[in-house]
C-alpha cells in the first residue's frame, strides 16, 4: 500500500454494536453474554465449550438456524455472582472474570473451561458489574 494523496472516504461503524450469524440450534437471549465458536465465529451462549471470550450483550432473542443474526452490545452490564471461591467481591474491582453462564459470571476460569467475560467495574447487592465486549481489556 502506498500513502494517500487525499482525502478519502473510510467506511466506519460504531465499535460498540455488532451482529453475528447464531449458531444453527443455538438460542440466545436478551439480556445475557454471548461468545463466538473459535471454529467458525458463529455467536452461542456464554458458557458452551470451544469459544472465545465474551463478544457481547444479546439485544435480542434469536434460534439460530445458520443464517440468522443476533446483535450484540459491547456495555458494561450487570451479571448474577457465583457463590463459595468462585464469588466475585468489591475488592475484585478491575480484576479479571469468567462467564460461567450466559448470566453468571466467576472469580476464576475453573482451569481453563470458561471463557473471559471482562473486567470487573463495580460489585453491588444488584450483582457484578463488567465491561463486556471486544474492546473491554484494552482488546
Amino acid at each position: 500500500m502506498t500513502y494517500a494523496t487525499g482525502p478519502r472516504m473510510t467506511r466506519r461503524r460504531a465499535a460498540h454494536r455488532m451482529s453475528h450469524v447464531v449458531a444453527t440450534g443455538a438460542q440466545v437471549y436478551t439480556g445475557t453474554m454471548v461468545c463466538l465458536l473459535t471454529a467458525s465465529g458463529q455467536a452461542v451462549r456464554a458458557g458452551t465449550a470451544n469459544t472465545g471470550r465474551v463478544a457481547g450483550l444479546a439485544m435480542e432473542t434469536v434460534l439460530g438456524d445458520g443464517t440468522q443474526r443476533v446483535e450484540l452490545e459491547a456495555t458494561c452490564a450487570c451479571f448474577a455472582n457465583s457463590a463459595g471461591a468462585d464469588e466475585v467481591k468489591p475488592g475484585d474491582v478491575g480484576s479479571v472474570v469468567y462467564a460461567a453462564d450466559d448470566q453468571t459470571v466467576a472469580k476464576t476460569s475453573d482451569a481453563g473451561a470458561r471463557p473471559v467475560a471482562g473486567e470487573v467495574v463495580y460489585v453491588d447487592s444488584l450483582g457484578v458489574w463488567v465491561a463486556i465486549g471486544p474492546r473491554a481489556l484494552g482488546g
